[in-house]
């Protein structure tokens, strides 16, 4: 482990937390590089962002989608955009931070060949371009709120889709889950673009055809929505796919909805493509209208994943913990074997980015005790199969609490805990120490938790300065040989640090030295 800045030792330094924040995963972004950009079919085989190209899925003007696996074996999506000056990484970070429901995951981006790659997690279902069409009390009940709460996370997060369409949704029906799939046209709110963006015109909002892309707003996705659920509907586009001219023609004349429609859902597709973006309703009034709440419910999830444990199953989120309980090597074991991630995703997003995170980790058991702490989080520590409520517990365990630090485990408790960054350092230095002098290290621990400090010199327990004073008066017929055992005595520079006496420590040290080195030369001068 790197060498780190020391920092001055306080007593208490690591006794309290404020607040427990997310334990943000790392975010890969690869940026390989390649000295020239081959055709299409020459990225086959080749490696991309951690994954192995496949074959071409879907090519289009912008950009070009590869089947592709990663590391593991597991089938992702690439892409790869074909503007060499494409630059996206703010919006991929924020997308990333956001991790919306009904979304595949973003699991990397970056440069390759001069040119921007993400890659996704490839979602299970079918594609509703392809000839699929919905009652209106299908869409009413399933669809329609899956689609509204989308709309509302990316929105809330300052994000606008920009290209809601039937090619970019994804229908599971075995888990009745719909899923958004395209980030390549995401914004920020009010973008200033140079160019409107690759869009189908047949699913943009009247005002973005006039400005060339630049008044896209959550308006716009509003809209986008209403021309999609008639096509869903329908089997049909309300807006002929033409060239930009015919497009504004059709904006300009009454829509010819169809008949087959109900009269309540004309009326909601009348009022989500007004001409004026103001006109429209936001994701509360298109939610009030399928008969939800104003509030902002939480998404539906698919139906529960199970893990098959010993003679039981992993259900629920908290059954980590049980299982680290029950058989700590089983359970990290199916962590190095990827056979938790499509568990844990359906309790956090970004499930496979931790999991991963947590497998690179030095040390399996530092990597198995970070999830639980991401998935079952609190204050009680689950390690090697025990419960300990707090981190004090350890100190008495000292082979235990030696493993604990060694594996890095206490800068990740203090990480996830709502510890400060001054702590968290700290953390990482009685690591260190831990590997080095592990009696010193524990006494380190002992005052950085409050806990009261004493040590052992000459058969007593002292720790107070009145126990100190009385054992260096006892010992005053021998002053030099008392100042040495107690500067050898363990964990007595612990305690002086917790006095505040660690400036005095040194000069006691020193004097022990002089006095050890006199000792030796009055010996080598005794007669043989």
């Amino acid at each position: 482990m790197p060498n780190r800045t020391a920092v001055t030792l306080q007593a208490g330094q690591l006794r309290q937390a404020k607040t427990r924040p997310v334990n943000p995963a790392e975010r890969p972004a690869a940026a390989e590089s390649t000295s020239a950009v081959p055709d299409t079919w020459a990225w086959s085989g080749r490696s991309v962002l951690g994954c192995r190209v496949g074959q071409v899925l879907a090519e289009g003007g912008e950009s070009t989608v590869y089947q592709a696996q990663d590391a593991q074996g597991r089938d992702c999506v690439l892409k790869r955009y074909k503007d060499p000056q494409r630059d996206r990484s703010a919006i991929y970070q924020r997308l990333q931070e956001l991790q919306p429901h009904h979304m595949p995951q973003l699991l990397a981006y970056g440069m390759v060949g001069g040119q921007l790659w993400e890659c996704m997690e490839r979602v299970p279902g079918r594609c509703l371009a392809e000839e699929i069409t919905f009652s209106e009390q299908e869409l009413r009940a399933v669809l329609l709120p899956q689609l509204v709460h989308l709309l509302q996370e990316l929105h809330a997060g300052g994000l606008l889709h920009n290209d809601l369409k039937p090619e970019n949704l994804v229908w599971d029906a075995s888990t009745q889950t719909l899923y958004l799939v395209d980030f390549g046209n995401m914004t920020g709110f009010a973008p200033q673009l140079e160019r409107g963006l690759g869009v189908t015109l047949s699913y943009v909002a009247p005002e973005i055809l006039t400005s060339r892309g630049k008044a896209w707003s959550a308006a716009s996705d509003v809209c986008a929505l209403g021309l999609t659920l008639y096509t869903l509907l329908t089997g049909q586009r309300l807006v002929p796919e033409a060239n930009l001219f015919q497009t504004k023609l059709c904006w300009q004349r009454e829509m010819p909805y169809a008949a087959s429609l109900s009269d309540g859902m004309r009326r909601l597709l009348r009022s989500m493509l007004q001409p004026e973006p103001k006109d429209r309703p936001d994701e509360s009034g298109l939610l009030h209208w399928i008969g939800e709440t104003e509030q902002v419910a939480a998404p539906q999830r698919p139906a529960a994943l199970t893990v098959h444990f010993r003679d039981g199953e992993l259900t629920t989120a908290e059954d980590l913990r049980t299982a680290a309980l029950q058989d700590w090597e089983q359970l990290s074991f199916l962590l190095q074997q990827h056979q938790l991630d499509a568990f844990l995703r359906q309790f956090r997003k970004d499930a496979y980015e931790l999991c991963s995170q947590c497998i690179r980790q030095m040390d399996p058991d530092a990597g198995l005790f970070e999830l639980l702490q991401t998935f079952c989080p609190g204050r009680e520590i689950v390690w090697h199969g025990r419960c300990y409520p707090e981190l004090a517990a350890l100190l008495p365990e000292q082979s235990e609490l030696t493993a604990f630090c060694c594996a890095g485990a206490l800068s990740v408790y203090c990480s996830s805990n709502g510890y400060t960054s001054e702590q968290i350092t700290y953390a990482q230095q009685l690591e260190d120490l831990m590997r080095k002098a592990p009696a010193l290290a524990a006494r380190q621990l002992e005052l950085a938790l409050g806990v009261r400090l004493q040590f052992t010199c000459g058969g007593q327990q002292l720790g107070t300065l009145a126990e100190l004073t009385a054992r260096l008066q006892a010992g005053a017929s021998n002053l030099d040989a008392c100042v040495q055992e107690l500067v050898q005595a363990d964990g007595f520079a612990a305690w002086m640090a917790g006095q505040g006496l660690e400036a005095v420590l040194p000069r006691a040290r020193a004097w022990a030295a002089v006095m050890e080195e006199n000792e030796a030369a009055a010996r080598r001068d005794e007669p043989v």
